[in-house]
């Protein structure tokens, strides 16, 4: 914290996990809960998710970053949640103010890309990438969580859709777009 800024807040865009594990732990210093517990109580129980792993550094705590597995249903659910802008069963659980936030871009940060990928380009927002598709002529707006290995969450509003991939593609997520391009959107009427 002793470092010089190399440029002003919100004006240049690194993707670094950095700030999330900074966010964990004072999400933990603030609530005197462990991440882990932290979400299964807030997040995951009022979703109905009653198994989940996460990554544990050496020292026992959680990497915040990444590296929380989840079957695929349960990755949907989260999905459904903001496609629904935070309300899960009828319930507020997350936010609309927070799902708003995240499935917009800062206009500074966009056009970027993302590490690896063949998705244009893209926004960045609050751990959500955010893309555009054209689909009959029209854009279509898309913001997913993705995750190491081809990992991802698709929410699509204006689609009211939202499609989870999992996968071991470690080299690349290159197949994911195309087959979000050639595929899910060609077999939406």
């Amino acid at each position: 914290m002793e470092r010089d800024l190399i440029a002003e807040p919100g004006t240049k865009f690194t993707y670094s996990g950095g700030g999330i594990i900074i966010l964990g732990e004072i999400l933990r210093n603030a609530s005197g809960m462990n991440i882990d517990d932290f979400s299964m109580k807030y997040l995951f129980e009022p979703l109905g998710i009653d198994s989940t792993i996460w990554f544990r550094y050496d020292n026992g705590n959680i990497a915040t970053d990444g590296s929380l597995e989840l079957t695929p249903r349960d990755m949907l659910k989260l999905g459904v949640t903001y496609l629904n802008k935070g309300i899960w069963n009828g319930k507020r659980i997350i936010p609309d103010a927070w799902v708003l936030k995240s499935s917009n871009v800062y206009n500074n940060n966009y056009p970027i890309r993302a590490p690896i990928e063949d998705s244009g380009k893209n926004g960045y927002r609050y751990t959500w990438w955010i893309s555009d598709f054209i689909h009959d002529g029209s854009k279509i707006s898309m913001f997913r969580a993705s995750g190491w290995g081809g990992q991802s969450i698709m929410v699509f509003p204006k689609l009211d859709m939202v499609v989870v991939f999992t996968g071991g593609n470690y080299a690349s997520h290159s197949s994911l777009y195309t087959i979000i391009r050639q595929h899910v959107l060609r077999a939406i009427k």
